[in-house]
């Protein structure tokens, strides 16, 4: 929420804060113990942020979340938290926690829910046909998709259902992620019997295997351009096939000695400057290539028709579910009226993006008769909400622009 770029290793009990040029570290020696639960699930999915700017960071004994102004551990003592395991953040802002017992067998809490200081679980047997959720991704209609040994679980806020792997729906075991067009990719688990297939249903196709690579993670841009880190390299997709991206030589390399790591790249992000950040076995590589973020706004206008013109703004969310401010403004002989406020002074929109989702908002509706000829210029823009100057976008091409003449 402050633009601040947190990365944790996958050997070490640190995490590193990325900052204003600068990096600092956090050891969290006493509450991240460097074990091979660590390694086990190499550092993926183990950190997140919620809508309220707060940075969650599972522990091996439950989490903790550091807030803009002081941090606070979750476990057994004060939560419904067990062992470590995977966490996310919703649409609605709940919390989402994978959380397997020490021991294993039936629980009543392999999952939970966290919400406005209230704790929700969810049961093995009720949930999960019997087996302990482990990874989980917040898809399309603000579902989550718990991945489990057979298959997945999806709970959409009031009902679950059961997803097996060999089914139409899911043709093997893996990771699922989504596009913003509706598109599904299966990424294998590292030791499949489909280790290196990689598979994409696109709507109203089948799935169909796309490349052999062992695919670590994948994000895509507000363009649409998808982007996976994998262990053969980076590649990239931005509607005509699949291709290794132009600086794939930058954040490629090998280190065997590492758990599950196989080389290449094991996760990327891409942060409000449209930066990608590439984790590697040798370190963590920053490509600034100038493109889009994960988010962005265009302007469109309506009208006028039956003498009404409408502001629309379209707002795309590539990624996870995130909180954001949008300003919105309209000039006229040299003054600046922020919308739909008709304020002289800066006023945003607080809103929260869901996951890869394009929607319109409907901004202003103004009676054309009664606008004042002179040409009208429209601008918007998307920020991060703790801080108005950090700005969502390429680094040269934050605003949004529109305009229309009236004689």
């Amino acid at each position: 929420s402050l633009g601040r770029i947190w990365a944790r290793g996958v050997e070490t009990c640190l995490i590193g804060i990325y900052g204003e040029s600068t990096w600092r570290q956090l050891c969290g020696a006493v509450w991240l113990p460097n074990d091979e639960l660590i390694l086990k699930f190499y550092a993926a999915g183990q950190m997140a942020l919620d809508l309220d700017s707060g940075v969650w960071v599972r522990s091996i004994d439950g989490a903790r979340r550091f807030g803009l102004e002081s941090g606070m551990i979750y476990n057994d003592m004060n939560s419904d938290l067990m062992t470590g395991g995977y966490v996310a953040t919703d649409a609605l802002g709940t919390v989402w926690f994978s959380n397997p017992p020490e021991f294993g067998g039936p629980s009543d809490a392999v999952a939970v829910g966290f919400r406005e200081e209230t704790w929700y679980r969810y049961s093995t047997t009720d949930c999960f046909s019997g087996e302990r959720p482990s990874d989980m991704t917040i898809g399309p209609d603000n579902e989550i998709w718990f991945r489990r040994l057979s298959g997945y679980s999806v709970f959409d806020g009031a009902d679950w259902r059961q997803v097996p792997f060999g089914s139409l729906d899911i043709p093997h075991e893996g990771r699922l992620f989504f596009d913003l067009n509706g598109t599904a990719y299966l990424a294998s688990r590292a030791f499949s019997d489909e280790r290196k297939s990689f598979y994409v249903k696109r709507p109203s196709q089948d799935w169909t295997k796309e490349m052999d690579v062992l695919v670590k993670d994948l994000q895509v841009d507000s363009d649409g351009t998808v982007w996976l880190a994998a262990a053969e390299g980076l590649y990239m997709n931005q509607g005509e096939g699949w291709a290794t991206a132009p600086f794939n030589d930058e954040v490629s390399a090998t280190e065997s000695s590492i758990a599950y790591a196989e080389g290449g790249a094991l996760r990327i992000a891409i942060d409000h400057d449209g930066n990608k950040w590439i984790g590697t076995p040798a370190g963590l590589s920053r490509v600034a290539d100038g493109g889009p973020a994960q988010q962005s706004v265009g302007i469109e206008l309506t009208g006028p028709d039956a003498g009404e013109l409408i502001v629309s703004l379209t707002l795309v969310n590539a990624g996870r579910p995130i909180a954001v401010d949008v300003w919105s403004a309209v000039e006229l002989n040299g003054n600046l009226i922020y919308l739909p406020f008709m304020s002289s002074e800066p006023i945003s929109t607080a809103m929260v993006l869901w996951a890869s989702t394009t929607e319109s908002v409907e901004l202003i509706r103004l009676s054309y008769d009664d606008l004042p000829a002179g040409t009208y210029n429209l601008y918007a823009a998307m920020s991060l909400p703790a801080d108005s100057t950090k700005m969502i976008g390429p680094v040269d091409d934050k605003i949004a622009f529109a305009s229309f003449k009236k004689e």
